[in-house]
């Protein structure tokens, strides 16, 4: 899913490289919670009853959780900025 936002996503709209940072969570842990933070971040918590949304990992496969928020919305940001510098 990584590369479909990164690759597929980037150049079918002509965008620059993904700067930001921490827009994915890799984890293979057998069981975590996921929390959407105040700042639009996501925490992982492997501590019971710490996050939001609760998930088992029994088979302990590698698991990655996307801020699709945060990624996109920032990729929207710089659309709108190439969209502006076309018509300009």
């Amino acid at each position: 899913m990584e590369d479909l936002l990164t690759d597929n996503l980037i150049s079918h709209y002509n965008l620059p490289i993904p700067t930001i940072t921490n827009w994915f969570i890799n984890t293979e842990e057998t069981y975590f919670e996921i929390e959407d933070t105040n700042a639009g971040e996501i925490q992982l918590h492997t501590v019971r009853r710490a996050g939001m949304a609760k998930f088992s990992n029994q088979d302990t496969l590698e698991l990655t959780i996307i801020n699709y928020d945060k990624f996109i919305t920032s990729k929207m940001n710089l659309l709108k900025m190439v969209e502006k510098d076309a018509i300009s």
